[in-house]
């Protein structure tokens, strides 16, 4: 059985009312960011960030924190997916799972993806807190959008249904 990414499976149900050029170019902008992010934590240093400077200076809003990990594989073995997370980190006294956006608006998927995330986490990653962290194009401080368990277990719970929805529709059992 092949085991589809979670946004893959999010993104086979969802229509996007822009361009798959400005979709792609959206995704590209979002990678970016989120390895700028990562090298503030780790203390690289990055010459310069371009027109991208005002969503790392809107993360820096969020310092202090400390990273415990970034960007790495989760697989759930139970339901078939994997996963790949932005970031664990401790922050203010409590571990989060932070999934950093680049939009300006909310979107409930969001809530999907990081349900996912969650309960594909090992043991020792299982965050106090979980929250999708809107960084604003122009530097301002940092949205963080706490997920709250309830609303966690219903974006996971739609998020299987979804993820039923795309093995029938790609011949998987």
């Amino acid at each position: 059985m092949r085991y589809p990414r979670v946004t893959e499976v999010i993104s086979t149900f969802l229509e996007f009312p822009v361009s798959s050029n400005m979709l792609e170019l959206a995704c590209e902008r979002g990678k970016l960011v989120h390895k700028y992010c990562v090298a503030e934590l780790q203390d690289l240093f990055i010459p310069e960030y371009g027109e991208l400077e005002g969503y790392v200076q809107s993360f820096r809003s969020l310092l202090p924190m400390k990273l415990i990990k970034a960007e790495f594989e989760v697989k759930h073995k139970q339901f078939g997916y994997i996963g790949h997370p932005d970031m664990v980190v401790e922050w203010k006294g409590e571990k989060w799972l932070w999934d950093l956006k680049t939009s300006e608006v909310a979107n409930k998927a969001w809530i999907m993806q990081l349900g996912a995330y969650y309960y594909a986490l090992p043991e020792e990653l299982k965050p106090d807190k979980v929250a999708a962290v809107r960084l604003r194009k122009d530097g301002k401080p940092a949205i963080v959008d706490t997920i709250f368990i309830d609303d966690l277990n219903k974006g996971f719970q739609a998020f299987l249904n979804f993820l039923n929805g795309w093995r029938y529709l790609n011949g998987e059992k």
